[in-house]
């Protein structure tokens, strides 16, 4: 997670790293592959069998689309793979993710004090944003939210006082990049968790993903109207502009989506792996929700979900957050943490 994580913000979010970022996402994956070998895993005939089918199906439809988001979904089926077969528990996954997140902004700002990389604000469309030294605000917002939503769902109600310390410097940094898609996730994550109650529903949960996909079309068709595309920073006619060049059979097969800027992971997960793995990922949603989330992992769930509605967020592999919210769909069900918590 380390390595994945810092090549995100080496690589992407500041893109000092190159053609090297490259290599560490591919070191991640032959070490996952490798240490199969030495280390006892624990793994069942219907583990494989759905990570065989995942693996050749995401490649047949990479050989017919070039779409390199397909990519993606088997470099995470096969961390997911990895970290169930070893039983990875939901406190040891939070806590190895938040710790080598921390190293990483360690060695992030020991970077901006060294390259003296601006900090001063840009002026946007009248919005007043600060990057941070990153390339873009919105990496900033992702980054923010991600190690909020970690640290609580470890630290709520063990150290409620260290995750006052932790998020407190996020939110601030949040709020000072002006990320709203991100401000509005954290919002929710909150507001959620304040209503513990409607968890009562979490056994609907499949359905968030279908409705977002659905709002993501009716999105792209408010392209001629100004005002949302202010609100939503001209999304709408991003999402036009590239589902307005598919065809029929895009909408069976997927497509690439290579040389257009689609803030949404509806629309990129869908024409990256085609309708046959959008379903396979309700199946497991649907799944998964049956044996229960807590409160917090709830909230968490429907915030990122929400998320992805304005972000490729549940299309990126780098991040720990994404990872997890991925695990708790494919894993959680036979998981038990060696820090002697069952997940």
């Amino acid at each position: 997670m380390f390595l994945l994580f810092f090549s995100y913000v080496f690589g992407v979010a500041v893109e000092v790293l190159g053609e090297a970022q490259l290599f560490v996402r591919a070191f991640v994956l032959v070490f996952c592959i490798a240490s199969s070998f030495f280390v006892r895993i624990n793994f069942s005939l219907r583990s494989c069998i759905l990570l065989t089918f995942v693996l050749v199906y995401s490649s047949v439809l990479y050989s017919i689309n070039g779409g390199i988001i397909a990519l993606n979904f088997i470099y995470l089926a096969v961390l997911l793979f990895y970290f169930y077969s070893l039983r990875v528990g939901r406190d040891e996954f939070l806590y190895y993710a938040l710790a080598s997140g921390f190293l990483v902004i360690v060695l992030y700002l020991v970077y901006l004090l060294v390259s003296g990389a601006s900090l001063e604000p840009v002026v946007i469309g009248g919005r007043t944003r600060y990057y941070f030294g990153f390339t873009n605000p919105n990496k900033v917002g992702i980054v923010s939210y991600s190690f909020i939503v970690l640290s609580t769902l470890y630290f709520f109600g063990r150290n409620n006082a260290l995750l006052c310390f932790v998020c407190i410097p996020f939110i601030v940094v949040a709020i000072y990049s002006d990320s709203r898609a991100a401000l509005y996730a954290m919002a929710l994550f909150a507001g959620l968790t304040c209503v513990p109650f409607l968890t009562l529903f979490r056994r609907l949960m499949f359905l968030i993903p279908i409705i977002f996909f659905i709002g993501s079309f009716y999105i792209a068709s408010l392209n001629e109207n100004y005002l949302v595309n202010v609100a939503l920073s001209n999304r709408p006619i991003d999402f036009h502009d590239f589902i307005s060049s598919l065809g029929v059979c895009d909408f069976l097969v997927g497509s690439s989506s290579d040389g257009y800027r689609v803030d949404n992971s509806y629309i990129l997960a869908y024409f990256a792996i085609g309708p046959v793995g959008v379903l396979l990922f309700l199946f497991l949603l649907f799944r998964a929700s049956h044996g229960g989330f807590s409160s917090l992992e709830f909230s968490f769930m429907v915030s990122i979900m929400a998320y992805g509605l304005m972000e490729g967020l549940l299309v990126r592999v780098e991040f720990p957050v994404v990872i997890y919210f991925y695990y708790l769909i494919f894993g959680r069900d036979n998981v038990v943490s060696r820090f002697g918590v069952t997940a």
